[in-house]
């Protein structure tokens, strides 16, 4: 039987809710490059002679930013993936360390089901859940409900995976049609829109599990035999 014992996870939450929250505000600029170009091409059908000689003289500043910015997306991707990884594992063990029991997944299971095909898609977030109730009733975590915020992040984060999924393969097959590629401009947006709040979400639930964890440790239940028992000698 394993031997778990509590590792504070404060620094691990900082720095995957910072890289979180400048994935934010780099999908947030790549939005707004992708709304300023797609009012351009917009020009373009309309035959609107003013944004078509704007499109024609930015467009390779335009393309330029929008690679950068997606390949410091993705570098933070890789990044944050690596951190999650570790922290989702220290925090499942903590609830061991907390007293939790009767759990069904193991850390390492907990982690190494977000990379099973298909499963993660049910079993990471059965994971996630069972690891935010045992973090805030390790005692009773069974009789924790369902938090709504988790099924909402859960959720999100499919659909904005599902929809830039769609997009992207939209804008391989345009070619030169501008209309299709308008399109695919605007479900890759949608897609952004999706991703940005499900991080947002994502940070709130990796600073909920932390902070719970580390109250849970700094103040134990009191058991009955360790609670100062009155005064009961006659005065």
């Amino acid at each position: 039987m394993t031997d778990y014992h509590f590792k504070d996870t404060r620094g691990l939450t900082i720095w995957t809710c910072v890289l979180a929250a400048a994935a934010i505000v780099l999908t947030l600029v790549n939005l707004c490059d992708d709304l300023y170009t797609t009012h351009l091409f917009r020009g373009v059908l309309e035959h609107d002679a003013a944004r078509t000689m704007t499109l024609r003289t930015h467009v390779h500043a335009l393309i330029t930013l929008q690679t950068t910015l997606n390949g410091t997306l993705i570098l933070l991707w890789v990044v944050n993936v690596v951190l999650f990884c570790v922290w989702l594992y220290r925090s499942a063990c903590n609830t061991r360390a907390l007293g939790a029991q009767g759990l069904d997944y193991s850390p390492g299971w907990t982690v190494g089901y977000f990379f099973v095909p298909i499963a993660n898609l049910v079993l990471g977030y059965q994971c996630m859940r069972e690891v935010w109730k045992a973090s805030h009733a390790p005692e009773n975590w069974s009789q924790i409900k369902n938090p709504p915020l988790l099924l909402a992040w859960w959720v999100t984060y499919i659909a904005a995976s599902a929809t830039s999924r769609i997009a992207s393969t939209m804008l391989k097959g345009v070619g030169t049609d501008m209309q299709a590629l308008l399109i695919a401009s605007n479900i890759e947006m949608v897609g952004m829109a999706l991703s940005m709040l499900a991080a947002g979400m994502y940070i709130r639930i990796v600073w909920r599990i932390s902070t719970v964890q580390r109250s849970h440790y700094l103040t134990p239940p009191m058991r009955v035999d360790e609670a100062a028992l009155p005064d009961m000698q006659p005065g």
